[in-house]
């Protein structure tokens, strides 16, 4: 159980891979690779301009691609995942730099590897009482952050697709992200009423206004043991995941767990809300699996803590299903990453997590949770002077000022709350009592921010018409670079 068929991964160039093709063509004549991942000869053909079709078709069988997803790796890399259905799949990606094969500035062939996850491999009930195998398959493409086209296409697939690279740390050329917690299955209706609007929503947000990141913070799937709805959510996603990093949070529907944690990935080995089985037994393994979030420094433990620089920004992201009490193991991470920071590259300093730390009225339990979760780690946070946290679990909208111990201040922080990607919403108390609480609505929806060195605009779009029902910009800190010398 685990990662299997691990190969060295080895570039190939345009001129090797024409010397490769010419022995190829006397070998063989068949398609170039078959559903199982067998060399054949049909791109020596296609070599000098890159094939523009890899395969025949998408396989409708056994080792057809599903639910392709992107999302950051560590430093110059992007990591792609993808799930077929049985074993025996190849795992091999074709990509290059520029705006297709046929127009591509080179290639490389990167050998990927798979990962195989069991119904056993679960903490509890009902999710290890299934019976099934998912071959899920990550390949790690090694780019340029530089802000430039690239195209990628998956063995056993004809679909090409298109990405755009980072920009490296500290660029003053801007970027837009969308965030949003608590979406669920899109063709699940019933339970996840918003769902496959909220997905509508981004992908026609994206066509009109492109976006280089996506974070889902937290409750994800709401699979709750079921592999099928892991099987939904992601194909629901890969639409615009296939094209823009995916980058996620854990929330109680992915973690929530009773009974043994021998396998809880986390190594926590117990839930922090021990009555609490959320994710049906799950305790984070689909979550952990599905996702490859980046994590090479010591102490990192993606995707449940870790960090991550975007351009000016500098995203934290926490787990606040784990203990993150000061002298936690969590508590003592933050602790070296915000100290870590440097403003001077990043300026900006976003905090994500899945239950906030401000709550509105009437959610009474979710409010003391969120006191609790304030008075570990709000002084942290304000002195390491952080801008702003995306938080979701409280299933509508709201927005707090730049607040400080409960009190609107310049030094504070600004809480994003957007538990809105398709659960069924909760209600909200009309008018907000809270005089840290500045606005608020009660529909589905995301944030949409837009990222300059100096100013960043957050926007909160309901996707039942796509506008913009909020909207607030904010600055940097003063002297925040200055002070970080």
């Amino acid at each position: 159980r685990g990662y299997v068929n691990e190969l060295a991964l080895r570039p190939l160039n345009m001129a090797v891979l024409s010397v490769l093709c010419s022995l190829f063509t006397l070998w063989n004549s068949h398609t170039w690779w078959n559903s199982h991942g067998g060399w054949q000869p049909q791109l020596c053909r296609q070599a000098k301009g890159v094939s523009d079709q890899w395969v025949q078709g998408d396989q409708r069988g056994e080792c057809s691609v599903r639910e392709v997803h992107l999302s950051l790796g560590d430093k110059d890399e992007m990591v792609l995942m993808w799930r077929t259905h049985e074993e025996g799949c190849g795992s091999k990606v074709m990509y290059g730099r520029g705006e297709g094969p046929s127009h591509a500035d080179s290639m490389v062939v990167e050998e990927g590897k798979v990962l195989t996850v069991q119904g056993e491999d679960m903490c509890g009930e009902p999710a290890n009482e299934e019976v099934f195998t998912a071959y899920l398959h990550k390949a790690v493409l090694k780019i340029n952050v530089d802000q430039s086209n690239w195209w990628y296409q998956i063995q056993g697939s004809n679909r090409v697709f298109k990405f755009k690279s980072p920009p490296k740390t500290a660029s003053d050329s801007g970027f837009s992200f969308i965030a949003f917690g608590d979406m669920g299955q899109a063709d699940d209706e019933h339970n996840y009423p918003g769902a496959g609007e909220t997905v509508n929503a981004i992908a026609q947000e994206m066509r009109h206004r492109p976006v280089d990141l996506l974070i889902h913070a937290g409750d994800l799937s709401y699979a709750s043991g079921s592999h099928h709805g892991w099987n939904h959510f992601m194909d629901s996603i890969e639409p615009f995941a296939s094209q823009v990093p995916y980058m996620v949070s854990i929330g109680n529907y992915d973690y929530g767990y009773e009974g043994d944690g021998l396998r809880d990935p986390s190594g926590a080995g117990v839930s922090w809300f021990p009555d609490e089985n959320d994710s049906g037994g799950e305790c984070g393994v689909m979550s952990a699996a599905r996702f490859s979030m980046p994590g090479a420094r010591k102490g990192d433990k993606p995707p449940f803590w870790y960090s991550y620089n975007y351009g000016n920004v500098h995203f934290t992201v926490i787990s606040s299903e784990h203990d993150c009490a000061p002298g936690s193991e969590q508590y003592r991470w933050l602790e070296r990453d915000l100290s870590s920071v440097d403003r001077c590259k990043t300026p900006w300093l976003a905090l994500v997590l899945h239950r906030p730390m401000y709550v509105v009225y009437p959610h009474e339990e979710n409010r003391q949770i969120g006191e609790e979760l304030r008075a570990m780690l709000e002084p942290l946070l304000l002195h390491h002077r952080v801008d702003l946290t995306i938080a979701g679990h409280v299933h509508t909208y709201f927005r707090t000022c730049a607040v400080a111990s409960g009190e609107c201040r310049e030094e504070g922080i600004t809480h994003f709350i957007a538990g809105t990607g398709g659960h069924e919403l909760t209600s909200m108390k009309k008018g907000l009592t809270d005089s840290w609480a500045v606005e608020g609505c009660n529909d589905f929806g995301f944030l949409r921010f837009d990222v300059s060195w100096d100013s960043l605009q957050a926007q909160f779009i309901r996707t039942v018409d796509g506008r913009a029902v909020d909207e607030v910009t904010l600055r940097t800190k003063k002297g925040i670079c200055n002070e970080w010398a």
